[in-house]
């Protein structure tokens, strides 16, 4: 998961916030605000499914801050809410999931490397020798310093065994004449 940008609500007493998430978002902390109307608890909590959970409980004086870690995916359906007389801020940030990063950026490295490679195969294409024997091929590419590019052994080799099977064929010509 990684950060997108920030997020924050401000929940009021005798307040309910619903929503159908249409961005994930994590929560990471939640705050008392400075103005204290009361001295008790609050409690800040959270319906999904229909259950209330119990996000955390602040107390001013002693607990004014936790730390959270809830994050809420989109199409998820919450409503947030404060019991107690105090103000409370939840704020967090907006998230990638994993799943939308990494098609991202597969898709990303994927272009990227084709048009490189695309490149790179047009311009030793233009620079390739015609008529060009296996043994030429070979030296040609350490000369342009590619000799790690990837070369089928197999074409490389039937292409040096028919060069020897018309030698044969030759030798065998002259032989009969």
């Amino acid at each position: 998961m990684s950060v997108q940008g920030f997020w924050g609500l401000v929940l009021h007493p005798g307040k309910t916030y619903s929503q159908i998430v249409s961005a994930s978002f994590r929560i990471a902390i939640a705050s008392l605000t400075e103005q204290i109307s009361e001295n008790k608890r609050t409690t800040v909590t959270v319906v999904v499914d229909n259950k209330e959970y119990v996000l955390c409980t602040l107390i001013p004086n002693k607990i004014e801050q936790q730390s959270l870690d809830h994050t809420f995916v989109e199409g998820e359906e919450v409503t947030f809410a404060v019991k107690g007389e105090n103000i409370v801020h939840l704020t967090g940030n907006y998230v990638f999931t994993d799943d939308d990063e990494e098609m991202g950026s597969e898709v990303d490295s994927d272009e990227e490397m084709g048009s490189e490679v695309d490149s790179d195969e047009e311009e030793l294409l233009k620079n390739l020798p015609e008529n060009i024997t296996p043994e030429q091929l070979r030296e040609f590419l350490n000369q342009q310093g590619d000799s790690d590019d990837e070369i089928d052994s197999d074409e490389i080799i039937s292409a040096e065994e028919s060069e020897n099977d018309d030698e044969e064929e030759e030798e065998e010509e002259e032989e009969e004449e």
